[in-house]
């Protein structure tokens, strides 16, 4: 039985294997770079080991680790936008809750795991007439309140009357999961999962036929293009920069005193109107 010797694994041999891998091997970049890692990870396991013969040259560094660009889309046209919150377009989706979805993703610019851990009886009216979203904020750990359109704010109320009719056991959630007998139905206990989310998006898409500027199916558009549209919209409004912060960020339903209350509602709904 023919037995690999260790010290034939050379820094030589090791950078003509990183340079197939970069040029020859017909491999999905991510895949190439999985194989790197791979690799790098039995070599430094096998240093540790003691494995006898192995060259110390014999190591992948980690600027040599294949790097994958996924290249996301950087902007939500205007023109998709409008036809993604075309009430004829939502209309088009036969549950409610996959409505709320979708107006939830294209007011708020929430990030999906906000979006799904959303409580029941979040929309609030303000001291200003004005709707808004009440939420805790993951990423600064509170609470926070968020100016919504008369919009999102009527298919929040449908999506109220929907959770009372479909939920007799009640759910604690805004966006819950399917009820008992329904296929992953867990009566609510649960909120969806983002990949639920993700799915509703791809369908809308397809179903509601939106398209980019060029006439081709707008399949590139992902939740989180939504949270970039928000806070570029706002900027090409000449929304203050302080109020955009705050609505990226959240504000604390004890408004600090350095917040101007009037200039953050009325930025908001300038640009959700």
């Amino acid at each position: 039985m023919r037995h690999s010797r260790p010290a034939l694994l050379s820094r030589e041999v090791l950078e003509d294997y990183l340079l197939w891998v970069r040029h020859g091997a017909a491999w999905k970049p991510a895949t190439r770079q999985r194989r790197v890692i791979a690799l790098r990870n039995l070599l430094e396991e096998q240093a540790q080991d003691g494995l006898s013969g192995l060259p110390r040259g014999a190591i992948i560094h980690g600027s040599e680790i294949p790097r994958v660009d996924y290249r996301l889309p950087k902007a939500l046209g205007t023109d998709v936008f409008g036809q993604w919150v075309d009430p004829a377009n939502v209309a088009l989706l036969d549950d409610e809750q996959h409505r709320t979805i979708v107006l939830l993703l294209a007011f708020t610019g929430f990030r999906v795991s906000s979006i799904v851990t959303l409580a029941r009886d979040t929309l609030q009216v303000g001291p200003d007439g004005h709707p808004y979203l009440r939420y805790d904020n993951i990423k600064s750990k509170r609470e926070a309140m968020l100016p919504v359109p008369a919009q999102l704010a009527e298919q929040l109320e449908r999506q109220e009357i929907h959770l009372r009719e479909r939920y007799a056991d009640a759910t604690d959630w805004l966006l819950p999961s399917p009820p008992n007998g329904r296929r992953n139905g867990k009566g609510g206990a649960f909120h969806i999962s983002p990949s639920a989310l993700r799915k509703v998006v791809k369908r809308y898409v397809l179903n509601a036929s939106i398209t980019t500027a060029d006439g081709q199916l707008a399949t590139g558009v992902h939740p989180h293009l939504f949270r970039h549209h928000m806070g570029t919209s706002m900027v090409n409004d000449n929304v203050p920069l302080t109020v955009i912060q705050k609505v990226r960020v959240g504000l604390c339903t004890n408004q600090s005193a350095d917040l101007d209350y009037n200039d953050y509602v009325s930025g908001w709904i300038m640009v959700t109107s």
